[in-house]
C-alpha cells in the first residue's frame, strides 16, 4: 500500500489537501507525519523540525548544529574560524585531521594565507571523490579517500 504523507497543522490535526481549504492552510507547517502501512506493520513517524531535513553540507551548519566543533580554535584566527564552519561539516572534519596531525604545517599555511584556499581545494576534492563512489559504499568515507589516493594531510 503506498504511504501516506499528511501536513500536520500546530494543532496536530492533519490538514486535508484540496481547493476548498483557504492558501495559507495549504502552506506546510513545521510538523510533518508520515504514515506506511503494510499487511503485518503500520508506521507513523512524525518530523517535528522541517528545516533539519535539509541538512546536506553544503555549508549551511555552523555553530551549534550537528556534527562536529572546530578542534583548536585558538590556533585560528576569528574570521578563518568562522569561514572553515561557514563552509560546512566536512570543512570542519578536514580542518580538525590538520590541526590534530600536522599542526606546525597549519601554522605555516596560516601564516602564508593560504590555508583557507588548501581548505577549499581539499573539502572539494573529497566531496567529489565520495559523491562519485556510489559504488563503493560497502567501504567507510576514510578508505574510499584511501583508494583514490586523497592525502590526509595539508600540503607542504
Amino acid at each position: 500500500m503506498p504511504r501516506k504523507i499528511h501536513t500536520v497543522s500546530p494543532t496536530r490535526r492533519p490538514v486535508k489537501r484540496g481547493n476548498a481549504l483557504p492558501e495559507r492552510a495549504r502552506q506546510p507547517e513545521k510538523a510533518l507525519e508520515i504514515t506506511g502501512k503494510t499487511s503485518t506493520t503500520s508506521v507513523t513517524i512524525t518530523i517535528n523540525n522541517r528545516e533539519n531535513l535539509d541538512d546536506d553540507d553544503s555549508g549551511k551548519d555552523g555553530p551549534g548544529t550537528r556534527g562536529e566543533a572546530l578542534t583548536g580554535r585558538n590556533a585560528y584566527a576569528p574570521q578563518v574560524a568562522a569561514r572553515i564552519e561557514a563552509m560546512g561539516s566536512v570543512a570542519v572534519s578536514v580542518a580538525n585531521r590538520w590541526q590534530m596531525g600536522w599542526p606546525a604545517r597549519v601554522s605555516t599555511l596560516l601564516k602564508s594565507d593560504t590555508y583557507l584556499a588548501c581548505l577549499e581545494t581539499q573539502v572539494e576534492q573529497e566531496k567529489t571523490v565520495l559523491a562519485n563512489a556510489a559504488h563503493l559504499r560497502h567501504l567507510s568515507p576514510r578508505e574510499i579517500l584511501q583508494l583514490y589516493e586523497i592525502r590526509e594531510s595539508p600540503p607542504c
